[in-house]
């Protein structure tokens, strides 16, 4: 079976121009990684609950995929909870102030691209 890349955030922005997603392609470039699938563990933008969130629509669509990187805590919350292993990345928004230390940043990605090197 072909290995791939999926990557999990926790739901859509309602913002509709937001750099989450430049800085994603930014990192998923920056480890070699060109083509990879993405899903959000809930489909709908706004305030959501857990429980709203459909675990067996996300065990089935995660069912395939080999390297799995979960974008912040809610996604990576939820994979744990279906007992799905994966990488857990900071959240690339422009509101997360952990990516405002370079140096964390740097250390993130360079566990992205150990994790993420076996597939190149």
């Amino acid at each position: 079976m072909k290995k791939s890349v999926l990557v999990v955030g926790m739901n859509p922005s309602k913002v509709s121009r937001c750099g989450t997603f430049k800085r994603l392609e930014n990192w998923m470039e920056q480890v070699g990684v060109t083509y990879y699938g993405f899903m959000n563990v809930y489909n709908e933008q706004g305030s959501f609950k857990k429980t709203d969130i459909d675990y067996v629509y996300v065990s089935q669509c995660i069912n395939n995929h080999t390297t799995i990187v979960a974008l912040g805590n809610v996604a990576s919350e939820v994979l744990t909870k279906l007992d799905k292993d994966h990488l857990k990345m900071p959240h690339p928004s422009g509101l997360n102030r952990l990516l405002n230390n370079k140096e964390y940043e740097k250390q993130k990605l360079s566990e992205l691209n150990e994790y993420v090197s076996e597939l190149l």
